[in-house]
């Protein structure tokens, strides 16, 4: 894998959410693939096995079935090989405590979802240009993220 394929991990469980994330990275200029997880337990699972490909982005919502994603961004920021990955959280939420726990968790980024369709596919479409776009990542494909 290389940077231009752009992997994104997606932690969400209401499609109509997912599918203004879907919208939004058809709108990038280079291709986006996205691995959805719809609840937490296989996502906590899936980034412990070997074989899982580390992602450019981790995009996460809070309010899952089978707990938070506050649990996988904690998961993530803990794991050795995941850890230097941005992580950003989208949720409905504007629960001061919450999004301070999400800080304190080390995400890169929390965003409140729009309830409109089109203000939401620009927010994640704005997330999109930022963190595939304008900053410098590491490649996660490499051994350079052990340790």
């Amino acid at each position: 894998m290389t940077l231009t394929s752009r992997h994104v991990v997606v932690l969400e469980d209401c499609d109509e959410d997912f599918a203004t994330v879907k919208e939004a990275s058809t709108q990038w200029s280079q291709p986006v693939r996205i691995t959805r997880f719809t609840q937490l337990q296989p996502a906590l699972e899936a980034i412990e096995q070997e074989s899982f490909e580390p992602p450019v982005l981790f995009l996460l919502d809070l309010s899952v079935p089978g707990g938070s994603g506050l649990e996988l961004l904690q998961a993530i920021k803990k794991h050795a090989r995941l850890r230097v990955i941005p992580t950003v959280i989208l949720s409905t939420t504007d629960n001061p405590a919450e999004i301070r726990s999400c800080y304190k968790a080390h995400a890169n980024a929390f965003h409140m979802k729009e309830m409109e369709t089109p203000r939401m596919v620009n927010l994640v479409s704005s997330i999109f240009q930022y963190w595939l776009g304008r900053v410098r990542l590491v490649d996660p494909a490499r051994n350079l993220l052990r340790g």
